[in-house]
């Protein structure tokens, strides 16, 4: 469970493609205190940069009054990442990948070349455990729990 205690940073983003790219740079400068597998920090920012696109392009569809927001918190053996937006909610538990869907897109774009549509996968595939709240009054809480160690 976070606590004020645990956050580390909030950021806010305007719904501007191209601006999640800051969250996950500043996810990368921030958990070098914890982590060092640069392979596994760039997974998370993939999976980062996925739910920040997620509610710019289909929760908010690009409107540029509305705004993305990311709560970092450090506990005792993982981070927790909050994306919250204010768009309608695109998610359903339908849309959560089983670990066979995950390996059988990856096989599919290997084999295809086709990468569209691999933002939840990617999501899925690259962090701990990912869970879909309501964010009242409007919009989707996405939380990402990554395993430090």
């Amino acid at each position: 469970m976070n606590t004020d205690n645990n956050l580390l940073a909030i950021l806010q983003i305007k719904s501007i493609k191209g601006l999640e790219t800051s969250v996950s740079g500043f996810f990368e400068n921030l958990c070098y205190n914890w982590m060092e597998d640069k392979k596994r920090i760039t997974q998370i920012k993939i999976a980062i940069n996925e739910v920040c696109n997620n509610a710019i392009e289909h929760a908010h569809k690009f409107d540029e009054t509305k705004y993305v927001f990311v709560e970092f918190y450090k506990l005792k053996d993982f981070f927790e990442i909050i994306i919250s937006d204010q768009g309608e909610s695109t998610y359903s538990p339908k849309s959560i990948p089983s670990k066979d869907e995950i390996e059988e897109r990856i096989d599919t774009i290997e084999r295809d070349g086709k990468e569209r549509g691999m933002g939840t996968f990617l999501i899925h595939y690259f962090v701990n455990s990912v869970k879909y709240e309501e964010n009242k009054p409007h919009g989707t809480k996405v939380i990402l729990t990554i395993r430090i160690k």
